[in-house]
């Protein structure tokens, strides 16, 4: 119908039109540039692609890269996932572009080229003595058992500066900042602004456990009850004031309350916020953790299935909302 009256009035008319695939939130996050999982996906598959010519150096790259592709002969789409998630999605549903033949036809066009080759070995680093001399392993590389003894993490305080330094934003013992390898920690950086808001009130309330949020929450109903009771009562002032002087005084006063009120509330749901992403931010660790494990060149297959495999858990008390 849309389309008819269109027409009727000489409007263009969609052809072909296809609905999104994709949230409005994901949709707009892509469109400002914030990091997705699905543009995440794309970026490395398009740099997987440049140092591949084969189904198996492509598979081995997005290994690296905290990936798993799957491409069976025998089954008609391609699917890519992180290396935590458990569920698979097609690789059609990042675009027309990355569907199993055109990564084909990219695959074919870069076994004409020797120089694809050349980057792909020297991306994947073999372990060999050439290298080792050239890139001794340092005291961290040689304890096999640190990932399986790494020191625990107690406190808000610390758990969130662990969280900072996996994401990429704080030095390690004064070293240049890193990227974070695991797909999860490279998403998680589109909420920097929320983390920022909560590791600063974790250290100007010095909240370092559960009980401490708790007390604190505590506090916060009190003084936004005692700041609403006042507010109650300069509205009640104002309603029966004559004098336009005092009335306008009265009208900041409450305003002020009002905006006081504002500051607590933004306060609570971060606390709130403290609470809901605790468990969330404890997977991210864990999957950083397994995208070192998994790009450590000094360490077999065996060894990383071992510390995939043995990687302690660790559980802490929650709050309940």
């Amino acid at each position: 119908m849309s389309d008819r009256i269109c027409k009727e009035h000489g409007l263009s008319v969609v052809k072909n039109p296809q609905r999104h695939k994709t949230a409005r939130s994901v949709y707009f996050a892509e469109k400002n540039g914030e990091p997705t999982r699905y543009n995440l996906m794309r970026r490395a598959l398009d740099e997987a692609l440049t140092i591949s010519s084969s189904w198996t150096e492509l598979s081995a790259v997005l290994r690296k890269k905290g990936y798993v592709f799957v491409c069976d002969p025998y089954r008609r789409y391609a699917t890519i996932r992180s290396l935590s998630a458990k569920k698979c999605m097609r690789t059609f549903r990042l675009g027309a572009e990355y569907d199993k033949e055109a990564l084909q036809d990219r695959l074919l066009e870069n076994q004409r080229d020797i120089r694809v080759t050349r980057r792909y070995f020297e991306f994947m680093r073999p372990y060999t003595r050439e290298y080792a001399r050239k890139n001794p392993p340092t005291e961290y590389y040689r304890q096999r058992d640190f990932y399986l003894h790494l020191p625990r993490v107690t406190g808000y305080l610390s758990f969130f500066r662990c969280v900072a330094i996996v994401l990429g934003v704080a030095p390690l013992y004064e070293k240049e900042y890193r990227q974070p390898l695991s797909a999860e920690c490279r998403e998680a950086c589109r909420k920097l602004d929320r983390f920022t808001a909560e590791i600063t009130l974790v250290c100007r309330e010095h909240l370092d456990t559960p009980e401490d949020i708790q007390r604190f929450l505590a506090r916060m109903d009190k003084e936004m009850d005692a700041i609403s009771a006042a507010r109650s009562k300069i509205r009640n002032k104002q309603r029966g004031c004559a004098d336009p002087a005092e009335r306008f005084e009265l009208k900041k006063s409450c305003a002020a309350c009002t905006a006081e009120l504002s500051r607590l509330r933004k306060q609570k749901q971060t606390a709130y916020n403290i609470i809901e992403d605790n468990p969330k931010l404890k997977v991210l660790l864990a999957c950083e953790l397994d995208a070192w494990v998994e790009n450590d060149p000094y360490l077999s297959p065996r060894e990383k299935q071992a510390l995939q495999n043995q990687r302690p858990l660790q559980e802490e008390n929650t709050i309940v909302r």
